[in-house]
């Protein structure tokens, strides 16, 4: 993905003078806006003569990301954005608004689900911005505010804070159902959700730390205790390896089997503040607000990581 308005060399030259040679992230690219598109196709990508000009970011609060597609949740702008890296352009998602609260992810189809937390319900669009389908608790009291997709849209897992409980909706199947969960410890407030395979990772506040959860809701581990403070976003990539951003510090910490083997300051990633965290194909995406930007890193594969 190419970054736009933003050259990173500043990024990578100073991430060489400062990153180990074993460090997991290697500086990639730098989005900060992108020419905004006036017309789309109906599959939603900009006509290339309908470009204007450079639109920057204003506050980068959600991220979803499924190669080729990015999109950025603005909350300065109220806006939702896809962002293509060959024109370096940004096209508006029609029909949704951005908040600091939104919410995004992307199915294995390369659909869009949005997240509003103030209807408590998620919106499933196609590329082109059509509204497919629309998701709700099947229980009234629900308070979503936090949700990640299975692999193939067949489970949504979501937060519910009001009840304090982590729930299982079936886009395509019966109503959902709150997701027991057993095991090591009880959830005292849930946050935010990865996964990776069949496991589900939810940030826990009443521990400050990750709970590894099976399919079935029982509780297998919690991984960070007495080492993550205040984890709010929560990546996993396909190696195992879980990316938790620490308000506290405003760092990001690296888990693998339970242990913390890589923690960057802010300063190293050259951002101001985390987010939102994205994942795919090798990539890792950092939303930063007060920046007004996104930053992109390749993740190394495992094999010379801290024991």
């Amino acid at each position: 993905m190419e970054g736009c308005a933003a050259d990173p060399a500043s990024l990578k030259n100073g991430a060489r003078q400062q990153h180990a040679p074993d460090d997991i992230l290697t500086p990639w690219r730098i989005i900060k806006g992108g020419r905004l598109a006036a017309r789309q196709d109906p599959n939603g990508f900009p006509l290339p003569d309908s470009l204007k000009g450079f639109t920057p970011l204003i506050y980068p609060a959600a991220l979803a990301a499924h190669a080729p597609d990015l999109y950025i949740a603005d909350a300065g702008a109220g806006r939702i954005y896809r962002y293509y890296a060959d024109l370096q352009a940004l096209n508006v998602v029609p029909g949704v608004a951005a908040t600091t609260r939104t919410r995004l992810q992307m199915a294995a189809d390369w659909s869009l689900l949005v997240l509003d937390p103030a209807r408590s319900s998620i919106v499933r669009l196609s590329r082109g911005g059509q509204a497919l389908q629309t998701i709700v608790s099947p229980l009234t009291s629900a308070h979503l505010t936090e949700f990640v997709v299975g692999e193939y849209l067949d489970k949504i897992y979501v937060t519910d804070q009001l009840n304090q409980q982590l729930m299982l909706l079936h886009p395509l199947g019966p109503a959902g159902t709150p997701l027991i969960t057993a095991g090591e410890g009880e959830f005292k407030a849930l946050g935010a959700l990865a996964t990776a395979g069949s496991m589900v990772y939810a940030v826990d506040a009443g521990c400050s730390c990750i709970a590894a959860i099976d399919e079935g809701g029982r509780i297998l581990a919690h991984i960070g205790q007495g080492e993550l403070i205040q984890p709010s976003a929560l990546v996993a990539d396909q190696f195992g390896r879980l990316y938790v951003a620490d308000g506290f510090d405003r760092t990001l910490k690296v888990f693998r089997q339970r242990k913390l083997i890589a923690r960057y300051a802010p300063n190293k990633l050259q951002v101001i503040e985390i987010t939102a965290l994205a994942i795919d194909q090798g990539a890792l995406y950092i939303a930063d607000g007060p920046g007004a930007q996104v930053v992109i890193f390749r993740i190394r594969p495992p094999g010379n990581e801290p024991q």
